[in-house]
């Protein structure tokens, strides 16, 4: 029997073995990078966990505020949980 997965179905294998070593990423951003080694090497797969932020978002219409939840990492926020070195 032969399997092939696309780069989603490894990501979110990689995920559930995350969680299933007790690594909650629930609510959390997970990036895996894969890179293959040289010369035999074979594959590793780095996986950092970030917290989403929650940003605070002004209304102009009542000068009420709400959170909004942000996909963007990389606002200097982040709170990364990375399980490589």
């Amino acid at each position: 029997m032969n399997l092939t997965l696309n780069d989603e179905e490894i990501k979110q294998a990689i995920t559930q073995y995350v969680n299933k070593q007790g690594i909650d990423t629930t609510d959390k951003e997970v990036d895996v990078i894969i890179k293959s080694g040289r010369k035999g090497n074979g594959y590793t797969a780095a996986v950092t966990i970030t917290d989403q932020p929650t940003k605070t978002v002004k209304l102009a219409s009542d000068n009420t505020e709400e959170k909004a939840e942000s996909n963007d990492s990389n606002d200097g926020n982040d709170n990364p949980d990375s399980i490589f070195g």
